[in-house]
């Protein structure tokens, strides 16, 4: 339950983030897995390209990025702040040098896309897993506390 909720408010933070930058005109990297996982399928269904159906995905992706960091960068002995910024770090170099440059976009993102939005596409992206990495570490440690005290009973 800790990895659903940690996601679900870090995800809603992040696009909060990127729904700023629209505002102010600010591009910001957008899909880029949807992007190329579309590109792989072939012929995108016409809800692809749907708003909708883009935050449904952006959602759907959260939820098992944030399982993984369960699984693995949450057993590491360091704070869950530096677990977050090192997971971070390793997604966004991910996206940054393989993702988007597969999609014709240039390491991250600089063929489509000003400095402004990169950086900014980078702060919204930690957030997103930093705040995941806190939140799961606090609600996953109540958790456990609460089946301890009901099992000492």
């Amino acid at each position: 339950m800790a990895v659903l909720l940690a996601s679900l408010v870090a995800i809603t933070v992040n696009t909060a983030m990127l729904t700023v930058a629209d505002q102010f005109h600010l591009v910001t990297a957008r899909g880029g897995l949807l992007t190329l996982l579309l590109q792989i399928i072939g012929s995108a269904p016409p809800f692809a390209n749907s708003y909708a159906f883009k935050q449904a995905f952006h959602v759907a992706v959260s939820v098992p990025m944030i399982g993984v960091y369960a699984l693995t960068f949450a057993r590491l002995p360091y704070s869950a702040f530096a677990k977050g910024l090192i997971y971070a770090l390793i997604v966004w170099l991910l996206n940054a040098c393989l993702i988007l440059p597969l999609i014709g976009q240039g390491f991250a993102g600089h063929h489509v896309l000003h400095l402004g939005g990169i950086l900014y596409f980078a702060v919204a992206h930690t957030t997103f897993f930093v705040l995941a990495a806190i939140l799961y570490q606090r609600w996953s440690r109540k958790s456990r506390r609460g089946k301890v005290g009901l099992h000492a009973r």
